[in-house]
């Protein structure tokens, strides 16, 4: 054997540890396995072309992989609606049967008996604070619900009429025992600027009432309302 050949052969030899030892191959050449990739590989013979890996097709979850299964999230309960106590503190006030004698102006300077019952109590979930009024003799009709806003501190009341006619009107409550309402009435006739106020004394209310006509304020009714 000559020293080149020799040489050749060691070298062979060494590769052939250096590849052992990298692929934990065994010793013969044709029991050589190549390395597992990490990728996907070829799919087998009788694997209907499912390629396996990490997650597949049929896995979509990867619980194979230690993965929970994903859940719907819970729906949350609806939070009950409480309505502002500044609404039941006033009904205390309002609740009941009231009887009604008063005026009505005619618009020419007279004015005419106005006589009514007036039904007041909470309505709607204790949301709202509804009254009617029906004149006694007469044909006037006329519901009210008002409610309490208290992002907006601020009070909204909303009245309809047989007469088609209806008033939406706002208050900031009461102060200095007075309530004052300021809204507009709209009805086939047009519509009118008008403020309405409410002054309880002792066991009775008084009301009344005044819209802006050609410029200038005049008053529309004045009432007194006992329980």
């Amino acid at each position: 054997m000559t020293r080149t050949r020799a040489t050749v052969i060691a070298f062979s030899i060494s590769a052939a540890s250096i590849a052992s030892a990298m692929w934990a191959v065994p010793a013969s050449a044709d029991e050589a396995v190549a390395p597992k990739s990490e990728g996907r590989r070829a799919p087998s013979a009788g694997s209907a072309g499912v390629v396996s890996g990490p997650r597949n097709q049929q896995d979509p979850l990867g619980e194979s992989a230690g993965f929970a299964p994903r859940r719907p999230m819970p729906v949350p309960k609806p939070i009950p609606f409480k309505p502002p106590a500044e609404i039941a503190a006033l009904a205390k006030t309002l609740t009941g049967t009231w009887s009604c004698k008063g005026n009505t102006s005619r618009g020419d300077g007279s004015s005419t008996p106005l006589s009514a019952t007036v039904v007041s109590r909470l309505d709607l979930d204790n949301a709202w604070i509804s009254t009617t009024l029906v004149e006694k003799g007469g044909t006037l009709k006329w519901t009210e619900y008002r409610t309490y806003d208290p992002r907006a501190s601020q009070w909204t009341r909303i009245q309809i009429a047989n007469t088609t006619g209806h008033v939406i009107s706002t208050s900031p409550g009461e102060q200095t025992g007075k309530w004052t309402w300021t809204g507009t009435a709209s009805s086939p006739m047009g519509s009118l600027q008008l403020r309405d106020y409410e002054q309880k004394d002792g066991k009775s209310l008084k009301l009344w009432g005044e819209a802006q006509i050609s410029g200038a304020w005049q008053k529309l009714y004045e009432v007194t309302c006992k329980k």
